[in-house]
């Protein structure tokens, strides 16, 4: 059985692990995609302690919500919300963001993604969030499908070219 909790200082290992090897996955699916993509998605030899280093700052902020979902005592999947400021010019001054959103390969279809929702949901609405965003990967149609169904739309497309 699948259980869900709020991540510990603790987990900070294993969710640095997980996020390479998130990276790396979809590192691979862009290369696929388009060769060009490949030097603005690799990785650097220290990511895992930068990421490391990063999950535990994240999980001191009161503007982050780090949710875990574990099998037998193991994690499996992660997520990263986060309450962003927006640009100051804009109506909406605050957004919840699903930044980080992984599950490992094995455990997938088995609507975890869909429970961090709810729970990041009910966080944000705590926390008087109204607008809530999430990012993509070019290619990730599996998920993009996915936030479709959960009533996201399009709103911004970021494209890189190199000088």
């Amino acid at each position: 059985m699948i259980s869900f909790r709020k991540a510990m200082p603790d987990d900070s290992s294993i969710l640095a692990k997980l996020w390479k090897d998130f990276m790396h996955e979809q590192n691979n699916a862009l290369l696929k995609l388009n060769h060009n993509v490949g030097i603005h998605s690799s990785i650097k030899y220290s990511a895992y302690l930068t990421s490391k280093a990063h999950f535990n700052s994240l999980l001191k902020d009161k503007n982050s919500f780090i949710q875990v979902a574990e099998h037998n005592g193991n994690i499996v999947a992660y997520s990263v919300s986060q309450i962003r400021k927006t640009v100051p010019i804009f109506n909406i001054a605050r957004v919840g963001h699903f930044s980080d959103l992984y599950v490992t390969p094995k455990y997938r279809g088995r609507r975890i993604t869909s429970k961090f929702k709810e729970e990041a949901i009910k966080w944000f609405k705590k926390r008087k969030i109204k607008e809530m965003s999430i990012s993509v990967f070019v290619g990730n149609e599996p998920a993009h499908s996915i936030y479709k169904k959960w009533g996201f739309f399009d709103y911004h497309t970021e494209l890189r070219r190199k000088l």
